[in-house]
């Protein structure tokens, strides 16, 4: 049976590795702090939500497919808690009794399998009971779907048949096994006859059938292994059946624990921002190429949950865009206007809430960061050099539809030969049909850019204050030469004074 609670047809793939480039955008966006909040300690959920955000989805249909689920799960949220409650304690009673996996003999196979498949079948069968209590609660696709598939395909009689045929596997009644003699008067083909019928023995009286039998002495070593032998031989094939379908149910939990974990993981998220009164919103994702980009009252997660409480947000109409550039004052916001357009859209894309009032973007067919790094702490190599390196790795892997978020990229030279680097890569990307968003401090690629008019490009600068303070806004604008440092000198060593002033402050003893 499947789960479907995050897709339509598929099954989550919370196993898979991470795509290419998602471990340097994750420490880019500061993914991390945003999942620990998500997972609220719990190693599992945390895996799931950084499988889920890094491994979104392109597909429209499917991100609104969750969305509901969300909402369903934010609207009856002990509901979902019950199910993930019963499923976790599935599984730790499974780790308990069967830590150590199933034996080797058929026989001890067979009994360990029909043991699961009892614990199995009565968890089935309460979460069959949970799914009938509030399948009318429910109004999305994929929770009114699994309900439905629970009560169906787990109804009463069919759980009494699997309880009948488990019974049957017991053999209570001893193992009727079918051979034929082979080479050397051994037996081949091992065939496992059906159950024995209670009053077999007086029907073989009555029809004055021949029976034939034989008793192995207590201290017969290798008659009983002879026997055994026998037994596991016939045995095989149920076991192996039984051990597949085992497996399966096992499979079915592990499958429902991951993708509950998901939405948990969300809620928990989603209540956390409530509590701090901060705003969210169902985004509107929107065909891959359509270059549709607008919102409002966007906002640093990460950074609105590391302050416990509001941050500035930003506001931005730029559909038909592929380029945006953001310059301006040092300190004024930049870096974190670009994670919060990075973690938005992979919240998007992956069937979250996003921080903003409104929301409404183009999927992306993948998302890749290039950030300004420290000095390679090894010495292997400049920074420079390390900075292609990596740019190399994206050009690589990148595709028409993607996203690319740089920060800083290329500063790492003198200005003229960072700009004509800059230029070279980010018209080669826009070409290509990704959508780059910039934020620099080189004043020559932007100033030629905005002097030529660069199709299909917005400009942005951090917002200055006329008192030298930053108000941490992105505002339209033409690039400046100058980032505005020495607000930054003058705050930092205190300069409000003329050059007087400090030299007789700097005599006093």
């Amino acid at each position: 049976m499947q789960v479907s609670l995050m897709h339509p047809e598929q099954a989550f793939d919370w196993r898979q590795p991470l795509p290419d480039g998602t471990r340097d955008l994750a420490h880019d966006l500061a993914l991390d702090g945003v999942i620990r909040v998500m997972a609220a300690d719990d190693p599992f959920v945390a895996h799931v939500m950084e499988h889920a955000v890094l491994c979104s989805v392109a597909d429209p249909q499917v991100i609104r497919y969750r969305q509901a689920v969300l909402a369903d799960v934010l609207a009856y949220p002990h509901v979902i808690r019950a199910m993930y409650d019963l499923v976790v304690e599935t599984l730790e009673k499974r780790r308990r009794h069967f830590w150590g996996g199933l034996a080797s003999s058929s026989s001890s196979q067979l009994q360990a399998a029909l043991d699961l498949i009892v614990l199995m079948v009565e968890s089935m069968a309460h979460l069959r009971a949970v799914a009938r209590d509030s399948r009318d609660l429910f109004g999305s696709e994929g929770l009114c779907a699994f309900t439905l598939r629970l009560e169906q395909d787990l109804s009463d009689e069919y759980l009494n048949q699997v309880k009948a045929r488990l019974r049957d596997l017991k053999f209570k009644n001893g193992l009727h096994i079918g051979m034929r003699l082979g080479r050397g008067g051994k037996g081949v083909g091992s065939v496992l006859r059906g159950p024995e019928i209670r009053n077999a023995g007086w029907q073989r009286l009555a029809h004055r059938e021949p029976s034939y039998s034989f008793r192995i002495a207590d201290r017969d070593e290798a008659g009983y292994r002879a026997l055994a032998d026998i037994q596991n031989r016939g045995l095989h094939d149920v076991a192996t059946t039984v051990v597949q379908a085992a497996e399966h149910m096992v499979g079915f939990f592990l499958q429902l624990k991951a993708e509950l974990a998901f939405y948990l993981g969300c809620a928990r998220l989603v209540n956390r921002l409530k509590e701090l009164q901060l705003p969210l919103c169902v985004p509107d994702p929107v065909e891959t190429g359509s270059r549709v980009m607008r919102f409002d009252g966007l906002y640093d997660v990460g950074l609105a949950l590391d302050v416990g409480g509001p941050v500035v947000s930003n506001r931005l109409n730029a559909d038909g865009v592929s380029l945006i550039v953001v310059t301006g004052a040092n300190q004024g916001g930049k870096s974190t206007f670009l994670r919060s357009m990075g973690l938005a859209q992979l919240f998007m894309q992956c069937g979250m809430y996003v921080p903003a009032k409104v929301y409404s973007m183009s999927v992306a067919t993948s998302v890749y960061s290039h950030f300004a790094r420290t000095e390679d702490a090894g010495m292997d190599r400049g920074k420079l050099d390390d900075e292609l390196a990596r740019m190399s790795q994206i050009v690589e892997i990148v595709s028409p539809g993607s996203l690319l978020l740089m920060n800083e990229s290329f500063a790492a030279t003198n200005e003229r030969e960072g700009a004509a680097i800059a230029r070279g890569v980010v018209e080669a990307f826009v070409e290509s049909g990704v959508k780059v968003v910039f934020v620099t401090h080189l004043w020559a690629c932007a100033e030629e850019w905005y002097r030529a008019s660069y199709p299909r490009t917005v400009f942005l600068r951090a917002e200055r204050l006329p008192d030298g303070q930053r108000s941490f806004r992105m505002i339209a604008g033409p690039p400046l030469e100058t980032s505005f440092g020495a607000d930054l000198y003058r705050q930092i060593f205190a300069v409000d004074e003329d050059r007087d002033d400090l030299k007789s402050r700097s005599d006093k003893p």
